[in-house]
């Protein structure tokens, strides 16, 4: 794990796991047959969003707890059995999973707190963070008073003309399949007015925050995969904003064997239809409540669809 913390909420605390690479957002508590009182795991995804939780794979009922950037419960779900699969109702930027039983008494609008003890991907988030004493994050500072660039392993260089971005055109690819995302050099660009050394081929979330950092408009996202969850595929550019949206839902639908494209013709012909939506809701049979052009639609597995009112 990338490290680990201490969250606090009212008077209850637990030592937590904090997950933050894909394989960690996806393996989860997978397997775990005994959770120990007052320990769990906090995910963080890497930006707010509508979160997807699956518990497929795991062996214990969960509470779970979802924070906003602030570290401001927003919603609690509680004695989640193992084979759930849900959508968050509000977007949150971190998750909390726990014993059933121990986000008692908790409830949306407490405040939590962060005590991050210790920290081991050095390049993840939290592993940029300056690694001095512990210290304490408190929802009312933020999340962003820490945080630094992705991928930044080395000190800044002295320059003396104007700083110039080092990098274009990035793309989001292949990492579903166990590949990578990358971001390409811009050979224009000399490297003595390289700022920072960043990696060439890096996971999704870093592709997004160098070109966040890099000041790019744009991102592509080439492969079929895409068509597959209502953009374009091969090649097409969004925006950062919706780059993030597009990676969430891939996401989610990678963690949800429900959603594997294919698995329903009938639904995937009918999702077409629609235009770019958002999953807000699996249901046990396969069918889906997405939402598309400002409204909630219900898509079965058949490929009906009918406005959800």
């Amino acid at each position: 794990m990338a490290g680990q913390g201490l969250v606090a909420i009212r008077d209850k605390q637990w030592l937590v796991d904090i997950a933050l690479t894909d394989w960690e957002l996806l393996q989860g508590l997978k397997g775990v047959a005994e959770l120990p009182a007052g320990t769990g795991m906090l995910f963080d995804p890497g930006w707010e969003q509508l979160i997807g939780v699956t518990t497929e794979g795991c062996l214990i009922n969960l509470d779970i707890a979802f924070l906003d950037a602030n570290l401001m419960v927003t919603e609690v779900v509680r004695n989640v059995a193992p084979g759930n699969t849900f959508t968050s109702t509000l977007p949150a930027r971190f998750f909390l999973e726990v014993n059933a039983g121990e986000l008692e008494g908790i409830a949306a609008g407490d405040p939590a707190t962060l005590t991050v003890t210790r920290q081991d991907l050095v390049g993840s988030f939290w592993g940029m963070i300056m690694t001095m004493l512990p210290f304490i994050i408190l929802g009312s500072f933020g999340i962003g008073m820490v945080k630094m660039a992705a991928g930044e392993s080395k000190k800044p260089r002295a320059v003396t003309g104007p700083v110039r971005t080092r990098y274009s055109r990035p793309f989001l690819t292949n990492w579903q399949y166990g590949g990578y995302s990358f971001v390409e050099e811009d050979p224009s660009k000399p490297k003595e007015l390289w700022v920072t050394g960043m990696a060439d081929y890096v996971n999704p979330n870093e592709v997004i925050r160098i070109a966040e950092r890099e000041g790019m408009s744009e991102i592509s996202l080439p492969g079929p995969f895409w068509q597959d969850i209502s953009y374009s595929g091969y090649g097409e550019k969004v925006t950062i904003e919706e780059a993030k949206r597009a990676l969430a839902k891939a996401k989610q639908v990678m963690a949800n064997p429900l959603l594997n494209p294919g698995r329903y013709p009938g639904r995937d012909k009918a999702l077409k239809t629609l235009g770019r939506y958002d999953i807000a809701h699996v249901h046990d049979d396969g069918d889906l409540t997405v939402r598309s052009q400002g409204k909630l639609w219900v898509v079965t597995t058949e490929g009906d669809v009918f406005e959800k009112k």
